[in-house]
């Protein structure tokens, strides 16, 4: 299942998930599609809620990656301290 704004965001999707991938893949595909499609409402920087099954694990697993980021947060700030990707927890 895949829900999104705009049906052919939830198209992609479902694309995405008949083709092999996972939620995860379905879940990045139909964002990089609001972008597009819902510039104003959608992109980088924009607030995210997942709700996964683990499998392997037999777990669910939530993540709320809601909020807004610090005013100090700027290019600048990453270059001097050498961050050059986007963490993987924290």
């Amino acid at each position: 299942m895949v829900a999104t704004s705009q049906p052919l965001c939830t198209q992609v999707g479902l694309d995405v998930l008949k083709a092999g991938g996972n939620a995860i893949d379905a879940a990045i595909a139909a964002n990089a599609c609001l972008g597009l499609m819902e510039p104003t409402g959608n992109g980088i920087g924009g607030d995210l809620f997942a709700i996964v099954w683990d499998a392997e694990a037999e777990e669910l697993v939530g993540l709320n990656a809601s909020g807004r980021s610090p005013m100090d947060l700027t290019l600048d700030y990453f270059k001097e301290n050498n961050i050059e990707a986007i963490p993987a927890t924290g």
